[in-house]
C-alpha cells in the first residue's frame, strides 16, 4: 500500500485518481488494485524529502546555479579537515547569518533545514593551487543540484536535474550541455594533483594556533596533505575508470 503526502487543496485530484482516506493513519493512500503510476509521477507526493522548486527562480545575489566538482585528486581537501568542529561550527553560523539564513542561489529554504554551508574554490591550472575564495549558504536542493555526482550517487539525479532547470530556467538539453562540460572540466583538473590554500580564512575566524600552522603550512607548500590509506585508495579506485564520469567526485566532500 502506497501512502501519500497530498495536501489538503489537492485531495479532489488524489481521489479522482484512486486515492482512498486511511482515517487510522490521517493520510492518503494508493489501494492496491489501483495502478500506482499516476502517483509516481507525483513526487510532491510520494516523495518524503521532496522539496517543490522555487516559485521565483533565479533571483539570489549568487544566481546561477552550477554544477561544483571536486576533483579526484582534491577529495579531502575541505575545510572539515582544516578546522576544529568548533570553528566549522562557527564559519557556518557566520555563512548563514550573513545570507540571512536563506538560500544565496533562489533565496528558499529547507523543510528540514533552511541552508546548508558550500565551500567555493578557483583552480589555477597553471599552478596547481586550489584556493578557497568563500563560503556560501545554499538551500539543500540546490546544493544537492551542485554537487551533481553525490547527488547521483543517492539516485537523486533526476531531483537534483531538475531543480537545476528550474532555478536556471534552463531545458533539459541546455542542463546537460552545462553539467557535461563541468563533467569534462572534472577529469581534467583530476588529472593533477592540488595545493590547498586556505588563508581566505585568516582575519575571518577565532582559529587556534595549530589550525592556523595547519592552513599557513598548506598553503605555502611546507606541510603537504595528509591522505590516509583508505582515502587514497578510494581516490585510486577511480583513476582508472576509462571516462571519469565523475559519480564519486563529491562522495567525501559531502553537503554540509
Amino acid at each position: 500500500m502506497l501512502m501519500l503526502n497530498v495536501p489538503f487543496a489537492q485531495k479532489e485530484e488524489a481521489k479522482a485518481l484512486g486515492a482512498r482516506w486511511n482515517q487510522a493513519e490521517k493520510k492518503w493512500y494508493v489501494p492496491d488494485h489501483v495502478d500506482p503510476a499516476p502517483f509516481l509521477a507525483r513526487p510532491e507526493w510520494t516523495d518524503p524529502e521532496y522539496v517543490p522548486p522555487p516559485q521565483v527562480p533565479g533571483k539570489g545575489p549568487k544566481w546561477p546555479l552550477y554544477v561544483d566538482l571536486i576533483p579526484r585528486t582534491a577529495w579531502f581537501s575541505n575545510l572539515r579537515s582544516e578546522l576544529n568542529e568548533a570553528e566549522w561550527t562557527a564559519l557556518k553560523r557566520r555563512t548563514f547569518d550573513a545570507a540571512g539564513w536563506v538560500c544565496e542561489v533562489c533565496t528558499c529554504k529547507g523543510p528540514k533545514w533552511p541552508v546548508e554551508c558550500h565551500e567555493r574554490f578557483n583552480y589555477d591550472e597553471e599552478t596547481g593551487v586550489q584556493t578557497l575564495t568563500g563560503t556560501i549558504a545554499l538551500c539543500p536542493s540546490c546544493h544537492e543540484s551542485t554537487h551533481m555526482g553525490f547527488a547521483r550517487t543517492r539516485g537523486r539525479e533526476a531531483e537534483a536535474m531538475a531543480h537545476l532547470m528550474a532555478v536556471n530556467g534552463w531545458t533539459d538539453p541546455e542542463a546537460r550541455q552545462h553539467v557535461q562540460e563541468a563533467m569534462r572540466t572534472y577529469g581534467r583538473r583530476s588529472a593533477r594533483d592540488w595545493q590547498f590554500d586556505a588563508r581566505w580564512l585568516l582575519g575571518r575566524l577565532d582559529l587556534s594556533e595549530e589550525t592556523r600552522e595547519k592552513i599557513m603550512g598548506h598553503a605555502e607548500g611546507l606541510a603537504p596533505r595528509i591522505v590516509t590509506e583508505e582515502q587514497q585508495g578510494i581516490r585510486d579506485a577511480h583513476a582508472y575508470e576509462g571516462q571519469d564520469n565523475g559519480l564519486f567526485d563529491d562522495f567525501f566532500h559531502q553537503p554540509n
